[in-house]
């Protein structure tokens, strides 16, 4: 999950992982077997873009919330903490929007009051 407001990019702190997490398998499965040289390069693509982001931490406010109802529950515990952690951007980037490709994050997101990007998934 990011969080954006005109060219800047926020990403809280587990984002990273989950990007990484969820591209080796595709280019495993892209490429055949991933050796340790390619994954390596994958990182330093990864960690190249990241270079320019926003990173939001996790604070104990952020903790805070994430234990708190959400309007769309049930919220796994990893999305309530991305779900308060763009809240917490939200409190000082008004107009912040919320980048998900994640079904449950996007609504949880909208009733929280964000708008969502991509606005539309186009899914088979």
């Amino acid at each position: 999950m990011r969080m954006r407001v005109r060219n800047s990019r926020f990403f809280g702190e587990f984002s990273r992982v989950e990007i990484l997490d969820a591209l080796m398998p595709v280019h495993a499965a892209m490429l055949g077997e991933m050796d340790e040289a390619m994954a390596a390069d994958c990182r330093a693509h990864l960690n190249a873009a990241a270079a320019h982001w926003h990173l939001w931490r996790i604070s104990s406010d952020i903790v805070d919330r994430a234990k708190l109802p959400f309007p769309a529950e049930p919220v796994r515990t990893l999305d309530a903490i991305h779900l308060a952690s763009a809240l917490a951007v939200r409190s000082v980037v008004p107009g912040v929007e919320l980048l998900s490709l994640d079904d449950r994050i996007r609504r949880a997101g909208v009733q929280l009051g964000f708008r969502v990007q991509p606005a539309s998934l186009n899914r088979p």
